[in-house]
């Protein structure tokens, strides 16, 4: 698994379903192999390095995580399933590489069972609606963005990195470089980035949340943002527990616990909780922002943290997006991903 939390996740299940005398845990200062073992793909090289012949069968959770790198280069994570000698190997995952799977295939094999979030609706998963909620600047924070942003293109326009016939990660990369030494360049990337600050604590985001949460009193929620601050700023302004990276695993887990037994209305995070956590009375999801300027992925697995089947319970999922800025470009390229995922659902408001 890619992380500690979705390992603990897992010894979990797996105690409850084989004995806790036949799983072991192998991450960290935890190293105790048993016939059954879960381990971090971080720790997986060492582990099979050793113990390898051991295990006869490999399970990959979060795969996606295994994707081939942008650049053709191996993963590190792949060199423990070089060395692996199990011939039986499953790799799960909700969120396919599609387009970037060479090595995953190379090394576990080609896809044998695939089916779609929007099939499983409403039987092993919790039907779901989702809708896109466009909000503006307040005046002053429009004036201010305006001024940053033509401070900033003006820089691009000027070196030419926004001559359409370039390629964008590569024009990004030259300007990021130029920003170690040349000043022009560094002020034009803090104009870049407070921009970004601009509309990630937009006031009007804030407002629209205060909506929804009024308008889904009983609803346990989860609120995604972008960035720290942005969360820092929602958990103070609703009084609401914040999770990041920094929080302790133990903590974590007692709050989607008081969240489970209706103790805690609703959490705010960045990526945290992204991927892995099983939290199924959250029904309600609140998207403020992105870390990825975009992903379809990153969106699917805010989404799949609240399909988790609970009666006949109506997960919701919403976008706030500040209309007439960068948001909404990234928003766009979400909706590409998710109008696929969600084809056939309710109230798709995209």
């Amino acid at each position: 698994a890619p992380t500690r939390a979705l390992v603990g996740q897992w010894f979990a299940q797996l105690a409850d379903a084989f004995g806790a005398e036949r799983v072991g845990a192998y991450y960290g200062d935890e190293k105790e192999v048993r016939p059954i073992t879960v381990t971090t793909y971080h720790s997986a090289f060492t582990l099979l390095e050793r113990w390898g012949a051991h295990f006869e069968l490999l399970v990959l959770d979060e795969a996606h995580h295994l994707a081939d790198r942008s650049d053709g280069k191996p993963r590190g994570w792949h060199d423990a399933l070089r060395i692996a000698p199990a011939a039986r190997r499953l790799a799960l995952t909700a969120t396919y590489p599609d387009g970037r799977d060479r090595e995953l295939r190379r090394l576990v094999g080609s896809i044998a069972y695939r089916r779609a979030i929007g099939e499983m609706a409403d039987a092993e998963l919790a039907r779901f609606a989702l809708e896109r909620r466009f909000v503006g600047l307040t005046g002053e924070e429009q004036e201010r963005y305006d001024h940053l942003t033509r401070l900033y293109q003006s820089y691009l326009d000027l070196r030419g990195y926004r001559d359409p016939q370039l390629d964008k990660s590569e024009a990004w990369r030259a300007f990021m470089g130029e920003t170690r030494r040349s000043p022009a360049a560094r002020r034009a990337f803090r104009a870049y980035q407070e921009r970004e600050r601009i509309v990630a604590l937009s006031e009007r985001k804030l407002q629209e949340t205060e909506r929804l949460l009024r308008l889904f009193p009983a609803e346990r929620a989860i609120l995604f943002c972008g960035r720290s601050d942005a969360a820092e700023r929602v958990s103070r302004r609703f009084a609401i527990p914040m999770i990041g990276a920094s929080t302790p695993a133990s903590e974590r887990k007692a709050l989607l616990d008081r969240i489970a037994a209706s103790e805690v209305r609703a959490v705010v995070s960045v990526r945290v909780l992204d991927e892995g956590w099983d939290i199924p009375a959250a029904k309600l999801g609140i998207v403020l922002g992105d870390s990825t300027r975009g992903s379809p992925r990153q969106h699917a697995q805010r989404l799949g943290r609240l399909l988790r089947r609970q009666g006949n319970a109506v997960a919701s999922l919403f976008e706030i997006v500040v209309a007439g800025t960068h948001e909404f470009y990234a928003s766009q390229k979400r909706g590409v991903g998710v109008r696929q995922i969600a084809a056939g659902q309710l109230g798709l408001g995209l």
